[in-house]
């Protein structure tokens, strides 16, 4: 018998859960916090994650924030003096922390998670995510949804177990938005579809107020600071608190002292103004107005009505701001509805789902039944940059599905094409998740030599992929080579 964490890993915020005494429980961290700000900072040899992270920001330049907008991003990494660390090494970091503290607080070793992820995610994100967890120490159980983990926690909260519910999550967060739409009935959870945007969230909200201050700066003191990366952090941690205030009250003083010298008159800058809600309305006003479009394509893709949906789930710290909540009802011509707190949501839905999937209960009265789907189509490369799909956006997962490709050139020995996820038919629009290399075909003229090329989709979104020689039988080595890709279709000399 072992406890599975629910964990959270968010762009700006994490949030850990374990199931203990019957229900779901949200765990503070070291510093008697709910969340822990995702911050992992490098000092004499020591790694520092959360709070005092957070705090040598302006200070120490071996210090990393939002870093999940880089997750699976091919050959991105960070430096700390000689060493280069990927996104996913400084996860794990915020990973083993949130372990340690699930462990203390039990006073057992932990060794299984269930880690989410925005519903938008490809697979190379997935797969960073997964890697995160195991460089952690933790047994990745599964790759959760994150709109989907918080319509658990919403269900589990309401005790919908009868009757049919149709639910919109409408998930932003820090650095991602997502929506799903989700039937629920009777502790059957089935995605019917989901769309979001990956670089759509609080930090960018965040950004445009630090942008209204730069201008305010440059107005009053005739000076840019934009180049200085101390004050821009500052600026930073200023802009996050004057958003939060902005949620319960109309307008907020932003003080900032000593910011910097004036070369001019080598007097120090403090800066001082008010920031008003309308204001920051106006601001954020065309990245709020951006989430409408994935609300639509998820509503079309699941074939269903706004009419039909019959609850309007707000989830992730970004909800909080009045304008977005105002928005939603506008869209929607509907009442919304929160679940539980919108930075603890998630969490607490992958700790039920880590309840329901373990042995600790010995029962099936926390049974989950979870349909999720893909939220983007997987194919591969074939002749003229063309694109044929084997797994369709939105397919309930895991799932899998073959096609036959054959040779284009005589004698040709070797099958090389690249495996991508999106919705172009045109293969080199689409983000490469690598190159398929299947070697050792027998020559033969062009188009007799088969392969058949399995696509295998696990729970997790998880892609692998096998091949088999279609003249004998016999199974082929299938290399996925993910060294040299960037995301994106190299060019190819005609």
């Amino acid at each position: 018998m072992s406890l599975t964490l629910g964990i959270d890993l968010g762009t700006t915020n994490s949030a850990l859960a374990i199931y203990e005494d019957g229900e779901p429980k949200i765990l503070e961290n070291k510093n008697g916090n709910r969340v822990t700000p995702s911050v992992v900072s490098f000092k004499d040899g020591e790694i520092i994650v959360g709070e005092p992270a957070k705090n040598q920001l302006a200070i120490n330049p071996n210090t990393f924030a939002s870093i999940k907008r880089h997750m699976g991003e091919p050959n991105y990494t960070v430096q700390v003096n000689e060493t280069k660390y990927s996104p996913e090494e400084i996860s794990s970091e915020i990973l083993k922390y949130l372990k340690e503290v699930a462990e203390q607080h039990t006073g057992e070793t932990i060794n299984k998670a269930i880690i989410t992820v925005p519903a938008y995610f490809n697979d190379d994100q997935r797969t960073a995510t997964k890697k995160a967890g195991e460089l952690a120490g933790l047994k990745v159980e599964r790759v959760l949804n994150e709109p989907t983990a918080a319509a658990i926690a919403f269900g589990a909260n309401k005790k919908t177990r009868s009757g049919s519910v149709n639910i919109l999550v409408y998930d932003l967060g820090g650095g991602t938005f997502d929506v799903s739409i989700l039937q629920l009935e009777e502790g059957i959870y089935e995605v019917l579809a989901t769309d979001g945007d990956n670089k759509l969230g609080g930090d960018d909200f965040d950004l445009l107020i630090v942008k209204w201050i730069n201008a305010q700066i440059k107005s009053e003191f005739n000076i840019d600071l934009t180049s200085d990366k101390r004050v821009q952090i500052r600026l930073k941690e200023e802009a996050e608190k004057a958003k939060k205030s902005l949620s319960a009250q109309t307008k907020c003083e932003i003080t900032i002292p000593f910011l910097s010298i004036n070369p001019s008159t080598n007097i120090p800058i403090n800066f001082e103004s008010t920031l008003t809600r309308e204001t920051f309305n106006d601001l954020i006003q065309d990245l709020v107005q951006r989430t409408e479009e994935p609300v639509k394509k998820a509503l079309e893709l699941a074939k269903i009505s706004l009419k039909d949906i019959d609850l309007i789930v707000m989830n992730g710290g970004s909800t909080r701001i009045p304008y977005v909540q105002d928005f939603v009802r506008k869209i929607t011509h509907k009442p919304i509805n929160f679940v539980v707190n919108p930075d603890e949501a998630v969490a607490i839905g992958a700790a039920i789902l880590g309840e329901s999937l373990s042995d600790m209960s010995g029962s099936d009265s926390n049974a989950i039944d979870l349909v999720d789907v893909t939220p983007m189509s997987l194919g591969i490369e074939i002749v003229n940059d063309g694109f044929s799909v084997l797994i369709p956006r939105n397919t309930p997962i895991p799932y899998t599905n073959s096609g036959i490709y054959h040779t284009t050139q005589d004698n040709q020995t070797m099958i090389s094409s690249h495996i991508a996820q999106g919705e172009s038919e045109k293969a080199s629009e689409n983000y490469v998740l690598g190159l398929l290399e299947i070697p050792g075909l027998p020559p033969l003229p062009a188009g007799q030599a088969q392969i058949e090329v399995t696509f295998i989709l696990d729970a997790n979104g998880i892609l692998t992929v096998k091949g088999k020689n279609m003249e004998n039988n016999n199974v082929v080595k299938v290399v996925i080579n993910k060294e040299d890709r960037m995301g994106k279709f190299p060019s190819r000399a005609n």
